[in-house]
């Protein structure tokens, strides 16, 4: 087809249309306060493989999504940084080279403000 017989539409496309679902399906699912929460939720369980659970569950697919944020952006790279930092503590103990889950202190009170909001 000759580029002079392309015409644009100025109704979105079924393209768009799939992405604006996906960009609502992601920002359902990657929920930094619902993510915080639940990793408070295994803690408070006393249950470690409900907690190992919520710490692998996946985050965000890699790069930005388009429409995210800027400060729902910084919330999910907080939480992940915490998250790594408490499966590193639960590797250490489980390894025997701790008796307890370092720095869980801090990372408890980050989990408190990310849950706590705004979303």
């Amino acid at each position: 087809m000759p580029f002079t017989a392309l015409s644009f539409s100025k109704t979105p496309s079924r393209g768009a249309d799939e992405l604006n679902r996906r960009r609502e399906v992601y920002l359902s699912i990657y929920d930094p306060c619902q993510a915080a929460g639940s990793i408070l939720k295994a803690l408070r369980s006393g249950s470690l493989a409900l907690l190992e659970s919520e710490l692998e569950r996946p985050m965000e697919p890699s790069g930005r999504v388009l429409g995210l944020a800027p400060d729902r952006m910084e919330r999910l790279e907080l939480l992940e940084a915490v998250r790594v930092q408490m499966r590193d503590a639960l590797t250490r103990m489980g390894r025997g080279l701790s008796d307890r889950m370092e720095g869980v202190e801090v990372q408890l009170r980050l989990l408190q403000h990310l849950a706590a909001g705004p979303c």
